[in-house]
């Protein structure tokens, strides 16, 4: 583990994270949110595994977020400019991936 010296709280919180691991590592390889561009606007991906659709949530708070709760838990989400100008014209959640799809006004 690479020693920088932190103590106290922030010391112990590192050593409760990481223990005996590099804290640069990489520790999340599944998928990641993307952005595709399509006919009429564009599709946003979300990854969401493990998420029953009946406990999905999903508004737009202001131009340029999404808030997606699942149960108690909710997410902001800062949409990229590109689709902050777009409106949401649907979503469905399936196979562990939420798939919102953006259309100019």
């Amino acid at each position: 583990m690479i020693n920088v010296g932190i103590t106290g709280a922030s010391g112990r919180m590192g050593r409760a994270l990481f223990d005996e691991r590099d804290p640069t590592e990489v520790f999340y390889t599944g998928d990641r949110p993307q952005v595709t561009k399509t006919e009429n606007g564009y599709v946003y991906r979300l990854p969401l595994p493990f998420v029953s659709s009946a406990d999905l949530d999903l508004t737009r708070s202001s131009a340029n977020e999404l808030v997606v709760r699942i149960g108690n838990h909710k997410r902001l989400i800062s949409l990229p400019h590109t689709l902050a100008s777009l409106e949401v014209a649907h979503a469905k959640h399936r196979d562990g991936v939420l798939t919102v799809t953006f259309v100019a006004e």
